[in-house]
């Protein structure tokens, strides 16, 4: 990203995905939502304005996906 001037933040580590259950689609939603909050804080810190906006829609989105889950 722009912002670091092509320092990389580190590498990503993967999880096995499990085998679908409700239980763990709410609990990935919840962790998606989790995640979107502190990258908003990160960036808030950091003064990166779009990188909160983002951060913000993905919270967002794993509010609604948590919601819609409860719809099931």
């Amino acid at each position: 990203m722009g912002y670091m001037g092509g320092k990389r933040i580190g590498k990503l580590k993967m999880d096995e995905v499990p085998d679908y259950s409700h239980s763990e689609a709410v609990r990935l939603a919840e962790e998606v939502k989790e995640f979107g909050y502190e990258l908003y804080e990160w960036a808030g810190e950091k003064k990166y304005c779009d990188v909160e906006n983002k951060a913000q829609e993905l919270s967002g989105a794993g509010a609604k996906a948590i919601y819609l889950l409860t719809l099931n």
